[in-house]
């Protein structure tokens, strides 16, 4: 039970969300509601157990880490996938949160593959919602090369009136995209596609646009980014 709570960032236990750990431990666990909670919960008096309000979190982040990881090198082959999709929302951000944390697990990257095909999310239909592009921008931390690789090769031969209308998932496509731009290995794509969607802009009125996200870049001091300038 704590493993698999290990795999999220924040679980609804009790009041209104309740039916939150009801679907993990019907699910995941494959046990009883009660059960579940019960196991979780006798945890809190050791402190590995965090309870705000109606939801709990396993901490220190190291510790869930090593849990969620021997968690998932015992999962069935697809059961991440089958549940990512059938979860609600809050359950699907809540597991690619915590992924971040899990990057060193072959599961995880399986996963992230998975979820950045064309028939899932890799596809422009869907990363131009919010929803596609939320998930990608937190793909960023488990496989940052397959993530840059899909935003490439998605977005990367739109023309200026394509880009323009990709707004609905903008927002967190310019965070995923400024974070692919510190790393050196994916400085140059990123930063090509940032100043792309910027010759597009939509979001004029805020100061962390592409636009500026790109300029941000091209700075002498506090850049946001490893990648060393070329003489």
């Amino acid at each position: 039970a704590l493993e698999i709570l290990s795999l999220f960032e924040w679980i609804g236990v009790a009041g209104r969300v309740k039916d939150q750990a009801a679907y993990i431990a019907r699910e995941l666990a494959i046990m009883p509601e009660d059960t579940f909670i019960e196991h979780i919960q006798s945890f809190r008096s050791r402190g590995i157990i965090l309870q705000r309000g109606d939801f709990v979190q396993v901490q220190p982040i190291p510790l869930a880490a090593r849990l969620g990881i021997r968690r998932l090198n015992l999962l069935p082959d697809g059961k991440l996938g089958e549940f990512f999709v059938n979860a609600a929302k809050h359950l699907q951000m809540s597991l690619l949160g915590r992924l971040r944390w899990l990057d060193t697990s072959p599961v995880a990257k399986s996963f992230a593959s998975q979820l950045l095909s064309p028939s899932s999310l890799g596809n422009v239909s869907a990363l131009s919602t919010e929803f596609g592009s939320e998930c990608i921008d937190r793909l960023v931390h488990v496989d940052p090369d397959a993530v840059m690789h899909t935003i490439d090769r998605v977005f990367g031969k739109l023309s200026a009136a394509e880009l323009e209308a990709t707004s609905g998932g903008r927002r967190h496509l310019v965070w995923a995209l400024q974070k692919l731009a510190f790393r050196r290995e994916t400085f140059v794509r990123a930063a090509t596609l940032l100043r792309r969607l910027g010759a597009a802009e939509t979001e004029d009125r805020i100061s962390n646009n592409a636009s500026g996200q790109c300029k941000g870049l091209y700075q002498l001091y506090l850049s946001g980014t490893e990648a060393r300038p070329r003489r």
